[in-house]
């Protein structure tokens, strides 16, 4: 029953946010200039902070909450309500993308032609994240299928590693309609060396496990949950330097997303 509403729920507002952008795009043929520049920041500050980044936040915290309950039936239901979302993230992706190539025919001054690289480049990291949540679910689910268990201890130890990302994804949410300062962007650097830190420390805990004489496929698959979680980070840290590079004082490059 909660699923049929979850898709009854996602299902209406995917049908709004496509009409949405049909009247968007058939207005920008129309909008040159200073007005096109306003449907531009609008996309920054509105469309995605309050509908992909909700969707990805809203991910990240149903897979929080996976860690802590690992019974079966919850992961169960926790997979298809990210698959659901997933899908839903994917359809976004291909209208947004087809909006703001629309945008590219439009006669666009410097700025605006580089804010459309950057938001090109944010939706597919953005989409991007949506991925590796549900693909963080499916390590979940694969671990209570089959009976291989993270420890307690373990999961303690990845506890502050996903908090971090957390913080990350939130400053990332947080500044989307706007551009980072120099200080800001700092941060954002800092955030993304102390994530790689952690991940490198937490494989290395598992390789030691392994050598111990430790369950190989679960250590195994406790490794992959730590990698995807900070790809989680690498988008966010993409992003932050996308949002940078809305300041103006740097080159905007082409649209690309993290290998």
């Amino acid at each position: 029953m909660w699923y049929l509403e979850l898709l009854l729920k996602i299902t209406g507002s995917l049908g709004l946010f496509l009409y949405g952008m049909k009247i968007m795009s058939d207005g920008i043929q129309k909008a040159t200039g200073d007005r096109l520049q306003r449907v531009l920041n609008f996309m920054t500050g509105t469309r995605l902070s309050a509908v992909l980044t909700g969707i990805v936040d809203s991910m990240f915290e149903r897979f929080r909450a996976g860690l802590s309950s690992m019974k079966i039936d919850e992961i169960e239901a926790l997979v298809e309500e990210l698959r659901t979302k997933e899908i839903y993230a994917d359809q976004m992706r291909e209208e947004l993308s087809k909006f703001l190539i629309e945008c590219t025919r439009s006669h666009l001054n410097h700025r605006s032609e580089r804010r459309v690289a950057l938001l090109m480049r944010i939706v597919a990291d953005l989409e991007d994240m949506t991925d590796h949540c549900y693909a963080l679910g499916l390590v979940l689910q694969r671990s209570v299928r089959k009976k291989m268990e993270f420890k307690k201890k373990d999961m303690e130890a990845l506890s502050p590693y996903v908090l971090l990302v957390r913080d990350f994804l939130s400053l990332v949410k947080s500044h989307l309609g706007q551009s980072l300062t120099e200080a800001q962007a700092e941060h954002a650097g800092v955030l993304e060396n102390q994530i790689d830190q952690f991940r490198d420390k937490l494989k290395k805990l598992a390789r030691k496990r392994i050598e111990a004489g430790a369950d190989v496929r679960a250590e195994l698959l406790f490794i992959d949950l730590v990698r995807r979680i900070e790809k989680l980070g690498d988008y966010a840290f993409s992003i932050s330097e996308a949002l940078h590079l809305m300041n103006g004082r740097k080159e905007a490059p082409l649209p690309n997303s993290v290998a």
